[in-house]
């Protein structure tokens, strides 16, 4: 098994890293502008953001435990599709109301609808 902070470990944090600013980048295409400054400016949107990344990364070392011979784009693919995909699995698993941005600052609980249901906030 790799170590703690093995390059493979930097190279899932990487992809999971890469993956959130291209999430980032298509926010911005789809949410208003006074929307996305708010989201920026969330305390709580950022600590998700930073534990999903990390906990990316550690289910990429969880799952290539068990096996040998990954390269380091492999970690750094794996690290960016498992946030995708846990977005993804939380979004189709749960229905829940619309979730709304419009407070300047949103609580904890609107940054967490908001990380997994950007599409939901479109007006």
């Amino acid at each position: 098994m790799p170590g703690y902070l093995s390059i493979e470990l930097l190279a899932a944090i990487f992809g999971a890293s890469f993956q959130e600013l291209l999430y980032w980048n298509s926010l911005k295409k789809k949410l208003s502008n006074k929307s996305v400054k708010a989201m920026y400016k969330s305390a709580g949107y950022w600590i998700i953001t930073f534990l999903v990344i990390g906990a990316s990364a550690i289910g990429v070392m969880i799952w290539s435990n068990s096996s040998t011979g990954y390269e380091l784009r492999d970690y750094a693919l794996m690290g960016a599709a498992f946030p995708a995909l846990f977005k993804l699995g939380v979004n189709s698993l749960s229905g829940g109301g619309e979730p709304k941005l419009g407070a300047e600052s949103p609580s904890f609980s609107a940054a967490w609808r908001k990380y997994f249901f950007p599409e939901r906030d479109r007006g």
